[in-house]
């Protein structure tokens, strides 16, 4: 997802740090999460090494423990037993062995009755446990084998995991470039038939390219426009998201006032991002009229909160953030809801940044260990055991989480905004403090507190 424009990004995020630990800005929202086609940011991170187990085992590790799977475990392990040998993902070129195993694959379908488009979920399955080397190799020959077999949306998944880098056989710089210009093929392609997410996709890589370009000709930026636009007709809500962010950035001089439009399409067509960011906007008109107009910046900060708790609701982590921020008591009463739309309270805003952290929202984290660590918002006058045990282990995860940002390595296609390393770098120290605090308090705590 492209970077926000710097006054969409400015949401009132930042928090008195005598009260809480963290006090940077959120992250930018993650990418729409779009049911068994491959999306980057919808795959957690995790620090386990690849297993060297035998073929079956690591077929059943590679699958997420869930009630619920897009088609029988065992015909999964079947399948993914012959899918994992394979030393480089699917490239266009198949060796005889990767024939050899296709065909093997398109057998076990055949017995079960089953479409190609069951290698597509399977693909995105095994991408909701964690993000390794092995895990995208396995599901980068699954998206090109259900490809080769006719499901578009798996070309797409295909397309979008080479253009960001993940497959391995972009460590060979031939190699990568022959998957890309195949990748950008098939987003091509993909778009002549009116598929949302190549239409959105194929915006991306022109954009992309447009960036580095000092001058670029109006008529290339129009067909960046015209490509989100025909995407979000064709029912990618949340093209009409990126749009808003495009015209509200000046991308076309003398159309910034489409953004607001923009937005109100994509929040009535679904889409949380763009509801958020209808919660940034109407956040910004209250900050500026705070001082002139109390009324005008309260009616502003009440119907700011009202989006960011409607695109919250629908699980959005920055927005369940803002809700925490805003139901943070910082002032007076009377003062607080003028300011924020929100009547104060720490137990709701304990909430809100609790289910911003389940995210793995990262100033959410922050902010909801350090209330447990104060015990703000809880039933009783101080933490808990259990409190400060949820605190520890947030902040080490905290740790981890940042320092794979820091380390973390784009591809051809624009990555997700995330926190810059000078804030990542205090969020680190902060949490190492925090976590130090709650190991020292977890001490002196009676066992049976």
């Amino acid at each position: 997802m492209l970077r926000l424009s710097a006054s969409l990004g400015r949401v009132q995020r930042n928090i008195d740090p005598r009260i809480l630990t963290h006090a940077s800005a959120a992250n930018a929202p993650p990418r729409r999460a779009v049911p068994h086609v491959y999306m980057l940011s919808s795959v957690p991170l995790s620090t386990q090494a690849p297993s060297h187990a035998s073929t079956a085992t690591r077929a059943e590790a590679l699958l997420p423990p869930l009630r619920t799977q897009p088609l029988p475990r065992p015909v999964s392990v079947a399948i993914l037993s012959h899918v994992i040998p394979l030393d480089n993902a699917h490239t266009p070129e198949l060796s005889d062995a990767a024939r050899n195993v296709e065909a093997q694959v398109y057998e076990i379908l055949r017995e079960h009755n089953l479409a190609p488009s069951a290698l597509r979920k399977l693909g995105a399955n095994i991408l909701q446990v964690s993000r390794d080397a092995d895990r995208y190799n396995v599901a980068s020959s699954l998206f090109w084998m259900a490809f080769r077999r006719g499901d578009d949306d798996a070309g797409y998944s295909w397309a979008t995991m080479v253009l960001e880098g993940l497959t391995r056989s972009q460590q060979d710089k031939h190699a990568a470039s022959s998957l890309s210009t195949k990748a950008v093929e098939i987003y091509t392609d993909l778009a002549k038939k009116g598929n949302a997410h190549a239409e959105f996709g194929l915006g991306r890589i022109v954009l992309s390219h447009l960036r580095k370009n000092a001058s670029p000709a109006a008529a290339d930026k129009q067909r960046v426009v015209s490509l989100w636009q025909r995407a979000a007709k064709h029912g990618l809500a949340d093209a009409w998201y990126e749009l808003g962010r495009l015209y509200h950035s000046g991308f076309l001089p003398g159309e910034q006032d489409k953004a607001l439009g923009a937005l109100e399409n994509g929040a009535r067509a679904g889409s949380a991002h763009a509801t958020y960011a209808l919660g940034v906007l109407h956040g910004i008109r209250a900050e500026k009229t705070a001082q002139q107009d109390p009324k005008r910046a309260h009616d502003a900060s009440t119907l700011s909160s009202r989006y960011f708790l409607q695109a919250a609701q629908k699980g959005h982590a920055p927005s369940a953030y803002n809700m925490g921020v805003r139901y943070l008591l910082r002032e007076d009463s009377e003062k607080h809801q003028t300011r924020w739309g929100v009547t104060p309270d720490d137990r709701s805003a304990r909430e809100w940044f609790g289910a911003a952290a389940s995210k793995l929202h990262l100033p959410a984290m922050m902010n909801y260990s350090a209330m447990l660590l104060d015990g703000r918002g809880a039933a009783g006058p101080a933490p808990t055991r259990g409190d400060l045990l949820e605190a520890r282990r947030i902040y080490t995860r905290v740790l981890q989480l940042a320092e794979a940002q820091l380390e973390k390595k784009g591809g051809m296609l624009p990555q997700e905004d995330t926190d810059t390393p000078v804030v990542l770098r205090q969020m680190t120290e902060q949490a190492a403090h925090g976590l130090a605090k709650a190991e020292q308090l977890l001490a002196d705590a009676p066992h049976d507190a």
